[in-house]
């Protein structure tokens, strides 16, 4: 029987994880195991019941000739990384804080280690070592992660090192700071395909799969029945609806793997005051959603104070119910853009006043509708609400994702 060991962490790359893992459990036989960083594990373990879902306290046995040394480390760092009402235990926190760490001291010393640590926190954690150690245990037919940073990567390179065979399932679209140096990549569609092959910034074997988050997403948003929401929220189903679906923002210099997070109030004071005056001329409903992990209500409130129109949907519809409801998104960078876009919503993105460039270029092409500048974005709104929604094409995102990477995992096993 061939043998998959899976490595996520949390959020997304571990919903990913879960679809593909319960995908491949229904339709072959392979053993799969799942090394579950972080949040990852309370995540996956609540929710693959029928899989071996491990963590990294798991492999602590692996690790028992130094583990006096790792658990300072861990213990040590523990305040900077440990939130006690969070949904990383206080004991795996010391443990993956204490091996990303002592891999670190391996590799530079303490000093070294202590002052890479200071400068780059968490960034600074690539535990080779740690990596090469599991695997070798687990010593699977295929490893497989997402494009998460730190023990993902590290896990890649390991099992390079070890002649084992490796798969990246990347995000819904290309970074080129996300390291892509697994043997096989799953990349979401041909466009970003292309750009990986053109820029070659990998020698892997590429496959454009589709993303099955983003199709299992569109599949809710498409089975909701809308007219109960209007009741729900009170809004007048006649009006056409703006979603605008904010997050935090960040200004990059040349690198996107670095950056510090900027005044994002008054890009979005600017952007509403655009909106309340789209609104003069065609009068629509409008929502917020914020995300729901980094930002909060209140750091809105001038913004809701200011415009009354605005509903605040975090508090009564999920977001699958506030793209459904919706005729246009308005984002910047959201991942919520491509669901909208998938589930033919029209979709404007924008740069905001400290962006050099974009972060994401695919943001800037169809089937987005992109505003170099927040000027003239009332206009923008006016001129779009008229026109004809686009039938995009499946090379934006292709369908049986799933499918396609079981047999992409099948072809690379046999």
């Amino acid at each position: 029987m061939k043998k998959l060991f899976f490595i996520t962490y949390g959020g997304g790359h571990a919903n990913l994880v879960k679809l593909v893992a319960e995908d491949l459990n229904r339709n072959t036989d392979y053993e799969i195991i799942i090394l579950a960083l972080t949040t990852a594990y309370k995540e996956l373990k609540d929710q693959l019941k029928n899989l071996k879902v491990q963590s990294i306290t798991d492999y602590m046995h692996l690790f028992s000739s130094d583990i006096e040394k790792i658990r300072g480390y861990g213990d040590k760092y523990l305040e900077d990384n440990y939130q006690k009402n969070g949904n990383v235990s206080e004991e795996e926190t010391i443990n993956y804080i204490g091996l990303s760490f002592f891999d670190l001291v391996t590799n530079y010393g303490i000093n070294g280690a202590e002052k890479i640590y200071k400068k780059k926190g968490r960034r600074a954690f690539e535990p080779l070592n740690a990596a090469k150690k599991i695997i070798s245990f687990e010593s699977p037919d295929l490893l497989i992660s997402t494009s998460s940073p730190r023990f993902e990567i590290a896990s890649i390179r390991a099992a390079k090192q070890l002649g084992i065979p490796s798969l990246q399932i990347l995000d819904f679209f290309e970074n080129k700071y996300n390291l892509k140096e697994a043997d096989y990549i799953g990349c979401s569609n041909d466009q970003t395909k292309k750009i990986l092959e053109k820029n070659n910034m990998t020698n892997s074997n590429i496959r454009a799969v589709g993303q099955p988050s983003i199709e299992n997403t569109v599949r809710l948003i498409e089975s909701i029945d809308c007219r109960t929401l209007y009741k729900k929220i009170q809004i007048n189903p006649e009006k056409p609806t703006i979603l605008v679906a904010t997050q935090k923002l960040m200004e990059f210099s040349n690198d996107v793997s670095m950056g510090r997070y900027i005044d994002k109030e008054s890009v979005y004071l600017k952007l509403f005051d655009e909106i309340a005056e789209a609104k003069k001329h065609d009068n629509f409903n409008v929502l917020l959603r914020i995300h729901p992990a980094s930002e909060s209500k209140e750091s809105y409130s001038r913004i809701l104070e200011k415009y009354p129109f605005i509903i605040f949907s975090n508090e009564v519809l999920d977001v699958q119910e506030s793209i459904a409801l919706c005729d246009l998104l308005i984002t910047h960078s959201s991942t919520v853009a491509i669901e909208a876009a998938c589930a033919k919503k029209k979709v404007i993105t924008f740069k905001h006043f400290y962006d050099i460039d974009h972060p994401f270029d695919e943001f800037t092409k169809d089937p987005f509708i992109f505003m170099p500048d927040l000027e003239n974005m009332s206009k923008k709104i006016i001129e779009v609400f008229i026109m004809k929604q686009k039938n995009h094409s499946e090379s934006f995102m292709p369908k049986n994702s799933l499918k396609n990477i079981r047999m992409f995992i099948e072809e690379i096993l046999n």
